[in-house]
């Protein structure tokens, strides 16, 4: 597992990756389009070890365990903890077929004795507390791979607003004013990542781009409609876009995304609401963020937050949350690793 340092490395890195820009929501736009690589990066599933957890009790301690069966109940279909035909079968045969150096044979079957059942007896005991650790294991396996489809999740609603997206749709964009001037409150869905890049990004005259040099395509000007919204994403995204590999996502990355845009929200130019422009996102030299002019191209999110932060915005919330799965993954990870360390001393243990 990486290192919390390593990670928060990667993370600050990760950030810095975005094309830098002149214009005048450059800053802006670099924090959200961090905020949208971060998101929509790869949760890497070797970080998980769901493929590799191991939550079987050891075919040794089932062999070992069936060498010292008395005789006399060797041949049954099942016999104490081997309960079922097929998990007796399969453990015969490995004790069978199984061979060493010399094709010499790994178990043997030594004849009844008063040694032999007290052997018996304790690897009865080993194969029970190993299959205590086992079914431990696999359900922290499920945990841990239910944790990593959760935050998958929650970043889908985070950028495209709905937790199955995988691209952007216009029935989780707005209007113009909807979205940008009234911070999508009327419309959850449209809180998203997407439509941020747009409200920002988007306006009545993009000739030059008011993000990043290029982005001509993103008109979503004052009275624009949803479709054009997206219209106006879809041409700003491809400036945003990795060139190469996805980032690999995790939950320090994630916090930094987030935190980075927090330290570009608030316009003191703004004259709309009463709070001075605290939530506005954007150029928002103006009273609203209509899209009419460079000077309202912004994301006013004052109502979406209400009382609270920007922590109550829907796609900022969902990032958080995917957050908090990836760390408590952690947790759940290091806890899978000690019950398969125990499965592997159980299997040295019973030699």
């Amino acid at each position: 597992m990486r290192s919390l340092i390593a990670n928060i490395l990667t993370a600050l890195a990760a950030l810095t990756s975005v094309a830098h820009s002149t214009r005048e929501n450059a800053q802006e736009y670099e924090a959200l389009c961090a905020a949208y690589q971060a998101a929509t990066g790869t949760i890497d599933a070797a970080d998980f070890n769901t493929q590799e957890a191991n939550a079987e009790v050891p075919a040794a301690v089932k062999a070992l365990y069936a060498t010292t069966i008395p005789d006399a109940h060797y041949d049954n279909r099942t016999f104490g903890v081997l309960k079922t035909e097929n998990e007796f079968t399969t453990v015969q045969n490995t004790i069978k077929n199984e061979k060493k150096a010399y094709k010499l044979a790994v178990y043997t079957r030594p004849p009844d004795s008063p040694a032999k059942q007290a052997v018996h007896t304790a690897l009865e005991r080993l194969y029970n507390s190993t299959k205590v650790a086992a079914g431990t294991a696999a359900e922290k396996a499920r945990e841990l791979q239910g944790l990593k489809e959760s935050a998958e999740k929650f970043l889908k609603a985070a950028v495209f607003g709905h937790e199955e997206a995988t691209e952007a749709k216009e029935e989780n964009f707005d209007t113009r004013q909807a979205a940008c001037s009234e911070g999508g409150s009327g419309k959850q869905a449209s809180q998203n990542l997407a439509q941020a890049l747009a409200c920002v990004c988007g306006t009545a005259s993009a000739t030059a781009g008011i993000c990043v040099n290029g982005g001509n395509g993103a008109n979503y000007g004052q009275g624009s409609n949803a479709q054009a919204g997206l219209n106006a994403y879809k041409a700003i995204v491809e400036k945003c876009k990795n060139d190469g590999d996805k980032k690999s996502v995790t939950p320090e990355l994630l916090a930094a995304a987030v935190t980075q845009v927090e330290s570009k929200l608030g316009n003191k130019a703004f004259t709309g609401n009463t709070n001075n422009g605290r939530y506005v996102l954007g150029n928002g030299a103006a009273a609203d963020c209509s899209g009419s002019a460079a000077i309202s191209t912004c994301n006013d999110y004052t109502k979406a937050v209400g009382t609270g932060t920007l922590h109550k915005v829907n796609w900022v919330e969902n990032i958080l949350k995917a957050t908090k799965k990836l760390k408590k993954a952690y947790t759940v990870r290091a806890e899978l690793a000690k019950m398969q360390a125990q499965l592997k001393a159980a299997e040295a243990q019973a030699w």
